[in-house]
């Protein structure tokens, strides 16, 4: 008998990931908030440029999971400022979330205070991008990213108030929208502790996506009508991340370049106008699925995920395009 069933774990393991996932229970619905209440905190991280000892001051939001409050959580932010954590769980997993040019950390609070509510600590620096031109932000943006991880871990290793114990360094992920986006893959292009990232419509003005060096699983999410960062460039960025690396191209359609944000902008960058895009609330309801899906597999290490995964690819949804790449 203890050969038999030895023999069915090793059948069912070379049967590859989609075998895996079927035998797995369904979780959750991942679009639905999670378990946990959601707290916020703002650090001030001080520093300088490793380039050229240029000071660094950055405002930074920190996302995480709360233990039920007698206050609501505030709109502007998604959650509740300075909320006692929830320790009892912890550590967690962390992300890194990177807004786009001229952007604000709480662009995307849908999503970043969603993603709190499934177990994540989400860390959200405030890019001095109004400094300069994206030239001058390429060197800066990345290493921020870097700066502000190293900062939330020591804060949690070092007991901090509402941070101590919370972080867990060996689960780290990342995540941003457009300029943030291409801030994130440039993380994950250099040397990186990334498990894994989702990243919204990627792109800056006169630089190339760089996908060559990514080595660990990717979700480009993109709007179909995006007239921003266009979709074939992304398209393009996708056929060119190495086959080893799971990657995947999540196009929503009749999207644009502000589905991956709060509020839709009438008529910004050129976008179609709002009435002619995909609702917002439909937008944020896949984007929170299948980023959250995707993140709690590959950097929580949820593997029943990969059923809501593979589901997405199975089940034509007529407002989705996917493409997937894996060994």
């Amino acid at each position: 008998m203890r050969q038999l069933l030895l023999g069915l774990l090793l059948a069912l393991t070379a049967c590859g990931p989609r075998v895996q996932a079927q035998a797995l229970s369904p979780p959750p619905d991942p679009a639905v908030r999670g378990p946990y209440p959601v707290g916020v905190t703002m650090r001030f991280f001080k520093g300088v440029f490793s380039a050229n000892g240029r000071p660094r001051d950055l405002v930074t939001y920190i996302w995480y999971p709360a233990v039920p409050q007698t206050a609501g959580p505030r709109r502007s932010v998604g959650a509740v400022w300075d909320a006692s954590p929830n320790r009892e769980n912890g550590p967690y997993p962390v992300l890194t979330w990177s807004h786009g040019f001229t952007g604000s950390p709480v662009d995307s609070v849908f999503l970043v205070s969603h993603l709190a509510s499934h177990g994540f600590v989400v860390v959200a620096p405030a890019h001095r991008d109004r400094e300069g031109a994206p030239p001058e932000r390429r060197v800066d943006r990345p290493e921020d990213i870097s700066f502000v991880l190293d900062q939330a871990i020591a804060l949690s290793a070092g007991g901090d108030a509402i941070l101590g114990g919370l972080v867990d360094p060996t689960r780290i992920g990342g995540g941003g929208h457009s300029f943030g986006g291409w801030t994130t893959l440039n993380v994950m292009a250099a040397k990186h502790a990334f498990k894994a990232a989702a990243i919204m419509a990627p792109g800056t003005m006169g630089a190339p996506l760089p996908v060559d060096g990514v080595d660990a699983p990717v979700m480009m999410l993109a709007g179909e009508l995006d007239a921003t960062i266009w979709l074939p460039s992304l398209r393009n960025a996708f056929d060119s991340i190495p086959r080893a690396t799971e990657h995947w191209l999540v196009t929503l359609l009749r999207g644009n370049h502000f589905s991956f944000t709060d509020r839709c902008i009438p008529g910004g960058l050129l976008e179609i106008s709002c009435a002619d895009a995909l609702p917002q609330d439909q937008a944020h309801e896949l984007v929170n699925r299948l980023a959250t899906a995707f993140l709690l597999l590959h950097v929580a290490g949820q593997q029943q995920y990969a059923l809501t995964l593979e589901n997405a690819r199975s089940q034509a949804d007529p407002r989705l395009a996917i493409a997937v790449s894996k060994v």
